[in-house]
């Protein structure tokens, strides 16, 4: 089964760039959408899910973004995706639990030390704007059952209705997606979406609306009455009818606390009917929810072998047009990118990309709280699910630039890598460090990757080395001259087993 982030997509999106399939529906993904129907003409077909195995080493510090339900931290860490499908004529369905294993390996993390929290909860998201982010998913190995990559829908007309488990991936970023990306586990949903394009004089239309409950992971806080939250999310994209490279988007979640599960159905058109959140920090909605939103793009050249994208993503709507044009990075939030893909001879690619994530916010004073992307005054687990973010893989308060070149011989690859993240900058200047200069966490990392197709799977390979400069805003200055004390070095080694199954539109 093809993984969202993995090879299957990658070389899909490469494939739409030299124009040789359509790019429609590409920026509303699962793996459900990766997947090819099932061949044979029998009223009822059925097939073994071909394990999938992704497996994960860090050698001194986690490293784990977009790697859906595990979480990977120090030691060894593995996830292991099988089941079966089955297809009866206008019904479908997909049976594919996954079970992880984590060695979690001991490292140094803080303690929350906020009252009623897990020792394991993020120490910078305990009072004020809070999440369910944990340092740490406890001090102990762990194995996991989940129903992974489950789902079960039937097709009426244009559209499908169904209940899933799947990760989903909306939006045109390959590291970061702001709204609503694999991070995280799936979270158990009923849908509406389009089972085809949808075809109007201005272009294709396609999207998603579901309702949801997310859950929150154990390393939070002691309280089972708030154990459950509502998401009611949608995304829609129209592939333009003037250049079928160019599609554009918009998605929004709205999430809030309930008491139950089954009050999660009480909140299902919160998407379309809640927005009274606002910038100011001091006022609460008579129904505390909170809310992300975005507007997204991605323009293919196929002559050229060239794409360009962007989402650009807010907190709140603006109070009005003074705001927005005084202050239009309050609240916001943006991913741009670019790939090339260039033919050098028979069957071999050259392939580049660059994409740069800001979720940094500017506090209006020094202290002053800032409203910071995935975290909430109201929803104290924030845009999680089992103590992951949903949106951007960086987090809440980071920046990222991400570099990269491949070169793709037949069914091989091979290329390197170079990236930059500040974690959690936000939380940077609310910490006592924050008097000590160049006390920012962030990590600077490259590695080689490469992968070989045979036999029916894709074999991916991953080694990156990393330097965590200042981990956990801890430094020791003398004057303004930085010592090393707190920079960690860290390798990581990550490989993928994916059967081969590619969809082209």
């Amino acid at each position: 089964m093809p993984m969202l982030a993995g090879a299957v997509e990658d070389r899909q999106r490469m494939l739409q760039d030299l124009g040789r399939c359509t790019p429609a529906g590409y920026l509303v993904r699962s793996t459900s959408a990766l997947t090819d129907s099932l061949l044979g003409a029998g009223p009822v077909r059925w097939a073994v899910v071909a394990p999938n195995i992704q497996s994960t080493w860090n050698t001194a510090l986690p490293f784990s973004m977009n790697d859906g339900t595990e979480w990977a931290g120090r030691g060894l860490t593995t996830t292991f995706t099988t089941g079966v499908r089955v297809e009866a004529g206008r019904f479908s369905a997909t049976f594919a639990p996954q079970f992880v294993y984590q060695q979690n390996r001991d490292f140094l993390v803080f303690a929350s030390g906020a009252a009623g929290r897990s020792d394991f909860a993020s120490p910078w998201h305990s009072i004020g704007e809070s999440a369910d982010l944990p340092l740490r998913f406890g001090d102990q190995p762990t194995r996991l059952a989940t129903l992974g990559e489950s789902r079960a829908e039937l097709n009426v007309g244009p559209m499908a209705v169904g209940g899933s488990t799947e990760a989903l991936w909306w939006g045109p970023g390959i590291r970061n997606a702001l709204v609503m990306s694999n991070n995280a586990g799936g979270i158990p949903q009923l849908f509406v979406r389009t089972a085809r394009p949808i075809r109007t004089p201005i272009g294709d239309l396609e999207g998603r609306w579901l309702v949801g409950a997310l859950t929150e992971s154990i390393y939070f806080d002691r309280d089972p009455s708030n154990d459950v939250r509502s998401l009611s999310s949608f995304v829609a994209t129209l592939n333009v009818a003037f250049d079928r490279g160019l599609t554009v988007g918009a998605a929004r979640s709205v999430y809030a606390s309930v008491s139950s599960g089954s009050a999660v159905f009480g909140h299902a058109f919160d998407a379309f009917g809640r927005w009274d959140q606002s910038s100011d920090s001091t006022r609460t909605p008579g129904t505390p929810t909170d809310q992300i939103y975005s507007l997204f793009g991605r323009w293919v050249f196929p002559a050229s072998g060239v794409e360009i994208y962007g989402e650009w993503a807010k907190l709140f709507p603006p109070s009005g047009l003074r705001e927005l044009v005084v202050e239009p990075q309050r609240g916001q939030g943006f991913t741009v990118g670019v790939q090339w893909v260039r033919p050098v001879r028979a069957a071999s690619l050259l392939r580049t990309q660059f994409e740069a994530t800001m979720l940094e916010q500017t506090p209006p004073a020094l202290a002053a709280p800032v409203r910071s992307f995935y975290t909430s005054r109201l929803v104290p687990q924030g845009y999680t699910q089992r103590g992951q973010s949903i949106g951007a893989a960086i987090g809440p308060g980071s920046s990222s630039q991400w570099l990269a070149g491949d070169y793709i011989f037949g069914s091989n690859r091979a290329g390197l890598f170079v990236g930059r993240i500040r974690w959690e900058d936000e939380a940077y200047y609310r910490q006592p460090s924050s008097v000590a200069f160049f006390a920012h966490d962030v990590s600077i990392f490259a590695g080689i990757r490469g992968g070989a197709s045979f036999y029916g799977v894709d074999l991916d390979l991953a080694l990156q080395h990393t330097i965590r400069m200042n981990y956990l805003f801890q430094t020791a200055t003398s004057g303004y001259a930085p010592s090393p004390a707190f920079d960690i070095r860290s390798n990581a080694i990550r490989m993928t087993i994916t059967p081969i199954n590619l969809r082209w539109r």
